[in-house]
């Protein structure tokens, strides 16, 4: 039978298999392949709708900030559909305030990404040190 979706197994053993290496995009791509089968159709619409989230992307004022606001207008525990509104003649405030709260979010997680990056840096910073202490 045909297996269309990665497990939590399927993902530790990628992961356990690139533990101490560099994974590129093609590393992962070919374990998919060994593992998975794909839905020829969901891919198509999934190629699709990102080719739609790249062109609403894409709607950006002279200095390059995005001109569009991006919120989930969903009602709760249904599937997420995203609704995009020009932020410059909005004047719907909770629409303003859903798009404060995505960016947050956003920036939230790179906050965090760079607080553990520089983490690693230090670790790694203090190491070096104590093996030349020695």
């Amino acid at each position: 039978m045909a297996k269309y979706r990665l497990v939590r197994e399927d993902r530790t053993d990628f992961v356990l298999g690139h533990l101490h290496k560099k994974i590129t995009l093609a590393d992962a791509v070919a374990f998919l392949k060994e593992r998975i089968v794909l839905d020829e159709k969901k891919a198509i619409d999934d190629a699709w709708n990102d080719k739609g989230r790249q062109l609403l992307r894409s709607f950006k004022d002279s200095e390059g900030v995005r001109r569009l606001a991006a919120y989930n207008d969903s009602p709760e525990g249904e599937q997420r559909r995203m609704v995009y509104q020009m932020i410059d003649i909005c004047n719907d405030v909770e629409v303003l305030e859903k798009q404060i709260r995505n960016m947050s979010k956003n920036r939230d997680g790179s906050d965090k990404l760079i607080k553990k990056a520089a983490d690693r840096i230090e670790k790694n910073c203090e190491s070096i040190r104590r093996s030349f202490d020695l």
